[in-house]
């Protein structure tokens, strides 16, 4: 391979084509109630009023156990104020995770976020209200055994453990503790007292051990305080137990994504800025080890996430208050959110919540302690104690229907149309012929903006999208693979935004040379066909606008003679007069004109068209638009306006266009794992092994293009895992487009490394 730098809530019904079907939504879940709530979400956090405190609800108590975990709980109180989210947050401090217990069940505080051993230790005391979900899409993670490749002594076995020293999360925690220790004492590697001495016999077992919580001897391996609060200790916590490992440790044990979370350059600690994950692999208890991604396979047990929780005793309005605060908290703090604050992470991870969290989930209102643990961690905790309680069976999750019925084996791509519907399910068939252990779910939307919107909220995985697309719906999606128009050149992952006429056309890129004329647009909020078109014109004062109002559709209806903008139907603040003009010469019928996925003038081709067939006078489409011989053939009738007045053939397009703009992406959701992410890119990267994937022959009716991908497509290039929807997009083109929406804000971007994988051919 080679690599390049770029810059630059439960089930709902949709219509789409005229045949509708179901789609899962989430925005309508278990019950109109909880729909009513998260309406109650977005009002309380976006009306006028939301800043005078008229909730009814006091601030949110939140219980913090060390002085880390206050420091960030102060400041995360001053940004929800500063963003005036309501009810807002006061910070409780207090000495450890049982004093906290103590002041929720005393009324002295709301809510704080536990480990599943904590939650099952006072189970019958609080109510998980949300849980983190790690990108698995239930709530759930897997506890590891983590061990150096270099290591060739360590296995789960008792010779292969005995003497060695041992890393642990802290003493009680679940992939630290309980989950390897219940499972060493299954097998019969520990050997416990009859006093169900279980500290005994892990220290018996291990030379040196370190388990944050725990007596002198389950310390001695540790670094600092050896407090299970993490003051004072750098082997606390995941991050900590992998910190251990590296710092001279035998064997972690911690959950499935830590070695993900700090190597790799994801952790920019001294310690960690150099390791590599593909030098550590798991132990799996028949005896054998297996790489990281093997974890479904090769670990101690599935295991709930940590989760929110309340007084089992509080009343519904502080568990609603609690929900509908964190609901709006990752919208607008969550991973990939630009800003100095941010709900998952800081200086020092785990704080709070655990720097891993893609999302939180709500649970069920009728969700307890014991269903949300489930039978099989019950199970094993009770092992670990040495009980013989005898369980009732759980059979409802408290996890809502749309996570709990999510596989992370399956890829649900969602597609706008009926043909790009049938190029869908061929690439399902295919799927199925590669061990990639991955299958792909297509899932039919209005548009790509409900896509972004429903793969935001994970009722979908992944998308191709349109520079403009991405800027819109960027902050809680990111980019997976980028499109490349030329595996041979770099310039290869960008394309260029031009102006298309007749050749006996007067037109020209002036005020004059455009008042009146008849434009046809690939669609509202496009790359090439509205943002950079639109962006030129305001830059070069071609047409006047309010910036007050940042009226800058009426401008355009004004300033030309009709147009064809799909899209613009949708927009609930514009008037129908304006619709009116901004539609004018679209060609579709009824209901369909003027609908982005059912306007025939739609699309580049459709824009195209437009031109050539229909009533406009120039087209905004990309340079390869007018090089298509399908849709010019013969390019000779048809010329390139210049920004400097001038005209071009449709070839010298590099001397003739508006902007250089970055690629399509596949843009899938933050709240995916790294490990799920290289499946799907292991998934596309197999199945551009043949062409047609970037082919629409065959699907639709026969002026069907860029389904699913564009056309024009040579190659999918891999995009980093650190890549951000503004580094993707790149400074010059996130402020251009911030200039059409009349915002302020300083953008600072990196470059994106793309990787050519060796799948691609010149």
């Amino acid at each position: 391979m080679s690599s390049i730098n770029f810059m630059s809530m439960e089930s709902g019904e949709s219509k789409t084509k005229p045949a509708s079907r179901c789609l899962l939504c989430w925005t309508v879940i278990a019950s109109l109630a909880a729909i009513g709530l998260l309406i109650g979400v977005i009002v309380l956090a976006t009306s006028p009023s939301a800043t005078n405190n008229n909730t009814g609800y006091a601030p949110v108590r939140w219980c913090t156990i060390s002085s880390d975990e206050q420091t960030k709980c102060l400041k995360m109180a001053d940004a929800f104020k500063q963003a005036n989210m309501l009810p807002g947050v006061t910070c409780i401090a207090k000495s450890g995770v049982d004093s906290c217990v103590s002041a929720l069940e005393n009324s002295e505080a709301d809510a704080i976020t536990l480990d599943g051993g904590h939650v099952y230790n006072e189970r019958s005391k609080l109510k998980p209200v949300m849980a983190e979900d790690y990108g698995e899409g239930d709530a759930t993670y897997w506890a590891v055994a983590v061990v150096k490749k270099s290591d060739t002594t360590t296995f789960f076995t008792h010779s292969g453990l005995q003497g060695k020293k041992s890393c642990h999360t802290g003493l009680g925690k679940s992939a630290g503790w309980k989950m390897p220790v219940g499972t060493m004492k299954s097998l019969g590697i520990i050997k416990v007292s009859s006093s169900c001495d279980v500290s005994s016999a892990v220290g018996n077992l291990f030379g040196t051990v370190c388990a944050p919580g725990g007596d002198r001897k389950l310390c001695a391996g540790c670094d600092g305080t050896c407090e299970i609060n993490c003051d004072g200790e750098n082997f606390c916590g995941y991050t900590g137990a992998f910190r251990c490992l590296v710092s001279g440790g035998d064997v972690a044990f911690v959950k499935h994504t830590t070695v993900f979370d700090n190597t790799d350059g994801n952790n920019n600690d001294p310690w960690a800025t150099s390791l590599v994950s593909q030098d550590y692999e798991l132990l799996c208890k028949d005896g054998s080890r297996a790489p990281l991604a093997a974890y479904e396979i090769c670990n101690m047990g599935k295991v709930p996430s940590h989760s929110v929780v309340v007084s089992v005793n509080a009343p519904a309005s502080v568990s609603s208050a609690v929900t509908e605060m964190l609901v709006v908290a990752q919208l607008k703090f969550g991973p990939h959110t630009s800003g100095n604050f941010q709900l998952f992470g800081g200086l020092k991870p785990d704080l709070l919540f655990k720097s891993s969290t893609k999302i939180l989930l709500p649970l069920r209102s009728d969700c307890t302690a014991e269903r949300f643990l489930g039978n099989s961690y019950l199970s094993n905790l009770l092992q670990v104690n040495c009980a013989e309680e005898v369980l009732e069976p759980q059979t409802t999750s408290c996890v809502l229907s749309q996570y709990s019925n999510y596989s992370p084996s399956s890829l649900r791509w969602c597609v706008t149309t009926d043909a790009e519907m049938a190029k869908c399910r061929d690439l399902t068939a295919r799927a199925q012929d590669f061990n990639i252990g991955l299958t792909i779910d297509c899932k039919l939307a209005a548009d790509v903006d409900t896509c972004a919107q429903m793969i935001a909220e994970g009722t979908m995985d992944g998308v191709s999208m349109d520079g403009g697309e991405i800027y819109k719906a960027g902050e809680q999606l990111q980019p997976l693979a980028a499109e490349t128009y030329n595996v041979t050149d770099v310039e290869g992952t960008t394309y260029y935004a031009v102006a298309v006429a007749k050749a006996s056309d007067s037109s020209n890129l002036t005020r004059n040379g455009l008042q009146g004329k008849k434009t046809c647009h690939t669609g509202y909020g496009k790359t090439a066909g509205w943002n950079m078109p639109v962006g030129f014109m305001i830059e070069n004062n071609i047409i006047s606008f309010d910036n007050t109002t940042c009226n800058i559709l009426d401008a355009m209806a004004n300033f030309f003679g009709g147009s064809c903008v799909p899209g613009v139907t949708s927009l609930s603040s514009l008037s129908d007069q304006v619709k009116q003009k901004l539609c004018d010469i679209c060609s579709g019928s009824g209901s369909n004109k003027c609908v982005t996925s059912l306007e025939p003038y739609s699309g580049y081709s459709g824009a195209f068209n437009c031109m050539k067939n229909g009533s406009g006078n120039i087209a905004f489409v990309k340079h390869l638009t007018a090089l298509d011989t399908t849709l010019a053939p013969n390019p000779d009738d048809f010329k390139l306006l210049c920004p400097d007045g001038t005209t071009k053939p449709v070839d010298k397009y590099l001397g003739c266009n508006i902007a250089k703009v970055p690629s399509h992406a596949f843009m899938v959701s933050t709240r995916h794992s790294a490990l799920y992410k290289a499946r799907v890119w292991a998934l596309l990267n197999q199945l551009q092994t043949n062409q047609t994937l970037f082919s629409s022959d065959g699907y639709g009716e026969s002026g069907d293009k860029d389904l699913l991908f564009k056309d024009s497509t040579k190659c999918l290039l891999k995009v980093d895992n650190s890549c951000t929807y503004t580094d993707f997009l790149g400074a010059s083109y996130v402020n251009a487009v911030d200039g059409i929406q009349c915002r302020t804000r300083d953008v600072t971007t990196k470059p994106c490394q793309l990787v050519v994988p060796t799948t691609c051919t010149p």
